[in-house]
């Protein structure tokens, strides 16, 4: 088999080629030179090719895989929210595969979002009704954890007209709400408290809850483990290593933050944190995946980078930044 087919053949294998939710970039690569090297173009189904075309070779240590295209929300004005989501780990690829996002969101699938976002046990809705705006600021309210609102934060006073028929206490939910800058109406002094909830409007929502915890936040001590790993750290990497995300486990007082980069092209990426900070109610890592060093020799096989990193035991969720 020659040098070309051969790596089309471990592409297969892979399954990183003729995927069609996948898509391909090229960072410095060089120029076709000879008939060992191949041209791979990826094409989506409609025929467009969101990732261009890359160059496979065996030496090639530049290749980049790109997330996945969201097939309904591209120049959807909640796309940004859904990526940071998607990235943080509050939401996932399969809930995010035809995500829908002018349908309106369920009561069981909004306590789902919140309750991975805050780091609360879900409670069981058997329902399907929609979530009002009403409802949806109650919940948060009261289970956000205490945001500094500011000084002038805390001068604010929402200037909704459409509150008067609500209680007392449901006007504070939408008061603090409003003082946090994370429901602020539609601009014209309503805020449609009967509403119903898209999942776009439940997405640009949660996401601005997660902004919001994370301006909070202050460094937080933490060590990079090496080496040997304790049991139940390596049991949760060698469970979790192939998928990319944030994972922890808490024992003896202290939490380990296993951080993986899913699949690679070669062993030469390796992850690196560049922050840990902490907020009230939530912990934050802030990470970048190192590629190999220019000319360095790598075999060719998938690789799946860990980071895994010990700090103060805790229960808040664990989100990562980037």
């Amino acid at each position: 088999m020659s040098k070309a087919k051969h790596s089309i053949a471990w592409l297969l294998a892979a399954g990183l080629v003729l995927s069609s939710q996948s898509a391909w970039a090229m960072v410095g690569a060089p120029k076709v030179k000879s008939s060992d090297q191949m041209v791979i173009t990826v094409f989506d189904p409609d025929g467009k090719t969101p990732g261009g075309s890359m160059i496979n070779d065996p030496d090639l240590h530049t290749i980049q895989i790109k997330a996945p295209q969201l097939q309904d929300l591209d120049g959807h004005w909640s796309q940004h929210s859904l990526q940071q989501l998607l990235k943080a780990g509050v939401l996932t690829r399969g809930e995010l595969g035809v995500f829908k996002p002018n349908e309106q969101i369920k009561k069981k699938e909004f306590v789902s979002w919140v309750g991975r976002l805050l780091g609360k046990k879900e409670t069981a809705l058997e329902t399907s009704e929609g979530v009002t705006r009403l409802e949806a600021a109650v919940w948060l309210a009261d289970l956000l954890p205490a945001m500094n609102t500011g000084i002038n934060g805390a001068n604010l006073k929402y200037p909704f007209t459409d509150t008067a028929g609500i209680s007392q206490e449901e006007q504070s939910s939408i008061h603090y709400l409003y003082q946090l800058g994370i429901m602020i109406g539609d601009g014209q002094g309503r805020f449609s408290p009967q509403a119903k909830l898209t999942r776009a409007e439940a997405a640009v929502l949660l996401d601005k809850v997660l902004s919001r915890a994370n301006q909070l936040a202050k460094p937080a001590k933490y060590d990079v483990l090496k080496g040997t790993l304790p049991e139940t750290v390596h049991t949760l990497v060698q469970e979790n290593k192939t998928e990319a995300g944030v994972y922890t486990v808490d024992e003896e007082g202290v939490r380990y933050i296993v951080v993986a980069g899913g699949s690679m092209p070669n062993p030469g990426y390796s992850i690196e944190v560049t922050s840990l900070s902490e907020s009230d109610g939530a912990v934050f890592v802030g990470t970048k995946v190192n590629a190999p060093t220019p000319g360095s020799i790598n075999p060719e096989m998938i690789a799946y980078p860990v980071l895994v990193l010990k700090t103060a035991a805790s229960t808040k969720p664990v989100f990562l930044l980037n």
